[in-house]
């Protein structure tokens, strides 16, 4: 990972995206999220993951589902194309 190793780094809400971890990344990837101690995932696959590779891990909601259909209007471009 980037940054000065006495940063501390939090993961929220991330999407692992996968089920099963390829045997050749594994290694790598439980050394770069153990550099991450305060972590959370927005799916119960990939808290199962982790927890299968020894890593701790909470869930939360995707955050795109925090906001309300009125905050997305607010900060949508117009309808270019016009329809339904």
């Amino acid at each position: 990972l980037f940054g000065d190793p006495k940063t501390v780094r939090a993961s929220y809400a991330a999407s692992v995206g996968i089920s099963a971890m390829p045997e050749e990344f594994r290694d790598e990837f439980v050394r770069c999220v153990a550099q991450v101690p305060i972590r959370s995932v927005r799916e119960e696959d990939g808290q199962r993951l982790l927890a299968g590779l020894g890593i701790d891990s909470v869930v939360h909601i995707d955050p795109t589902l925090l906001l309300s259909v009125k905050d997305y209007e607010s900060i949508a471009a117009k309808r270019l194309v016009k329809g339904k």
